[in-house]
């Protein structure tokens, strides 16, 4: 039976792993990433939360936002800016106030965030009884599956052994340098609504002094998140939070309601804990990523006997501020391939998802479907082969 040999060993890599792995590799340690038997290539975007909405908040905004600048230049593509309509039912947020986050982030006109009155825009006037005025805050739309992907492919790069599980089953691996990554738990918080519509064109974050509810929509579902810091009564914080979502005009709150014994609803921080002799890392949700991710690795650092510092080689990177005229160059690059495409006959939303997924590779794509159309016609059966195809060879790629 062979052995490792590497500093650590992340079975079945997660977000939060592959962010390790990346710092380990790029601090001169070695670490081994066991890839899970399927990966995860789901769109499963996640908005941030992390603009103040008081003044006791904005140091730990500050610091969250500047991280996932940081983090973005890892990935430019995977990163969006959006706008996201953001209350606290327990005090409006002053105009005032708005304008001197936005001075102190060095946000300017373009990235600021705008004071949101209910009762200006005929599509919120049914807000104005229960929520005070709010922001149409700057926040941002993080791709969370493809960029653990990336993360694993820039391990590579950087000299990780990349395994499968049948390797690692053969192999001899030190038990107190392994971590066992858990990949669905920065969900833990969630409920998903099937075919379900809010009517807002944009998502919302409400926060009350018990609890914060973040609302997405992805596609025709709708995400409900929810955090607690309070440990209340959970039958008192589901009122609570049925009386915030009819509050803002969600007629069916039986849905949400019914799943909501389900929720997890800490916000504690994640850390590497011992479950029955071995090291489980749970996944950290993008929004408390910043805060809680430097605990972890202080705790790897303790596991490995190396201190380890993601900081470091995010700080040797080019900054990649997260902009409204950054992402339009983007988009303006995506129309001008789609034109080169659209012959194939993919839809222009279909082209999107696949130009911010791959972006490096979109030029391959559009070549290989136009070879494609030798043998078929059928736009949707072309684009979804050439996908799968990528993803194979980028699995095939890893474990080579």
């Amino acid at each position: 039976m062979q052995t490792l040999g590497s500093d650590i060993c992340f079975v079945n890599i997660n977000f939060t792993g592959s962010l390790l792995a990346f710092a380990i590799q790029s601090t001169g340690n070695q670490a081994t990433i066991v890839l899970p038997s399927t990966l995860n290539w789901k769109f499963e975007p996640e908005i941030t939360a992390y603009y103040p909405v008081s003044v006791n908040q904005f140091l730990t905004s500050y610091s969250n936002i500047r991280f996932i600048e940081k983090l973005s230049a890892l990935f430019p593509n995977l990163v969006y800016p959006v706008r996201i309509l953001t209350f606290n039912s327990s005090e409006k947020i002053k105009a005032k106030t708005i304008e001197a986050f936005d001075i102190l982030l060095k946000r300017d006109r373009d990235h600021a965030s705008l004071p949101l009155n209910p009762a200006n825009f005929e599509q919120l006037k049914h807000l104005t009884e229960n929520l005070h005025s709010g922001a149409l805050a700057f926040e941002h739309r993080f791709d969370r599956n493809m960029a653990t992907i990336e993360l694993i492919k820039l391990c590579k790069q950087k000299g990780a052994r990349i395994i499968c599980e049948d390797e690692y089953k053969r192999s001899e691996s030190d038990a107190n340098k392994t971590i066992f990554c858990q990949s669905n738990d920065y969900k833990s918080n969630e409920i998903i609504i099937k075919s379900f519509d809010t009517n807002f064109k944009n998502d919302l974050r409400i926060i009350s002094d018990k609890i914060e509810i973040q609302i997405q929509k992805n596609c025709n579902d709708t995400i409900f998140r929810f955090n607690s810091n309070n440990r209340t009564n959970i039958q008192n914080i589901r009122e609570h939070c049925g009386q915030m979502l009819s509050s803002i005009g969600i007629q069916n709150i039986e849905p949400i309601m019914t799943e909501f014994g389900h929720v997890n609803l800490s916000k504690s921080a994640n850390k590497i804990t011992d479950q029955q002799n071995n090291n489980v890392l749970e996944d950290l949700p993008i929004s408390f990523l910043p805060t809680n991710y430097p605990l972890i690795e202080k705790q790897v650092s303790k596991l490995i006997g190396k201190k380890i510092d993601l900081k470091k080689p995010l700080n040797r990177l080019k900054n990649a501020k997260v902009t409204a005229s950054s992402f339009r160059q983007y988009q303006n690059e995506c129309d001008e391939k789609f034109d080169l495409a659209k012959q194939t006959g993919v839809s222009y939303q279909r082209f999107q998802y696949l130009f911010y997924r791959y972006y490096n590779e979109i030029d391959n794509f559009i070549e290989k479907a136009y070879e494609q159309m030798n043998k078929t016609r059928d736009a949707e059966f072309i684009w979804q082969k050439i996908e799968e195809e990528y993803q194979t060879s980028i699995i095939q790629e890893l474990l080579s």
